[in-house]
This record gives structure tokens, sequence and C-alpha cells, in this order.
């Protein structure tokens, strides 16, 4: 199986950097069960997005949160370019890696909790 390379002029999104995760030999097994949590964090997001945000949010508190997930993503995909130029080392990486899905997971969590269709 081929190293996953992501397309070039696209800026990479959490599922590229996931499946980076996953398809390289570099990875330690802690990480790839990271990434494969946030590939269902991510999931979780879209469709939280589409099935409460856009629907049942004020545009303005929507791009909010947004912007929250958005950073956290930019936050993982420099993670990624970091470990993958030999910057960081496998075990902070794992470190790292776990923050941030973690850091997802709670942000998914939160907006789940205090949307207006949410049953309390």
């Amino acid at each position: 199986m081929g190293r996953y390379v992501i397309p070039k002029n696209n800026e990479p999104e959490a599922l590229d950097i996931y499946h980076c995760v996953l398809d390289d030999v570099r990875t330690s097994l802690k990480a790839r069960e990271l990434a494969r949590r946030g590939v269902a964090a991510d999931s979780g997001t879209t469709r939280w997005m589409l099935e409460e945000g856009k629907p049942l949010w004020d545009p303005y508190r929507l791009a909010d949160a947004l912007i929250e997930s958005i950073e956290i993503i930019d936050r993982l995909v420099e993670l990624w370019r970091r470990f993958d130029a030999g910057v960081v080392p496998s075990d902070q990486f794992d470190s790292d890696l776990e923050f941030l899905v973690v850091e997802l997971e709670t942000w998914l969590a939160q907006v789940r909790e205090v949307s207006p269709g949410h049953a309390q």
C-alpha cells in the first residue's frame, strides 16, 4: 500500500490528516487509534453542523462555533506537518494528537449540549 498523499493545491482537511496518520508506517498504534477517534469526531461535527447547527443556530453564533473547530483542525494540520518533517518525535506527536482529538470531541459534545433542539 502506498503512502497517502494530500493532493497539491488543496489545504488539508482533518480527514486528510487522519488518513495520513493511519497510512504512515512511522505512526504508533496509539496514534492510529486516535486517528480513528478523530474520524468519528470529524464525522460527528459534520453531521451536527448539517442537522442542528445550520438549521437551528443563529448564523453569527454558528460562525463563532465553527471557527473554534477550524482552529483545532488548523493545529492538527500543523502538528502533522511538523511530524512529517521530522521536527516532532513520535511520543510527542501521540501526546499532541491525543490533546487535539479530545479537544475536538469535547467541542462537539459542548455544541450538541447547547443546541436549541437538544433535549434537556
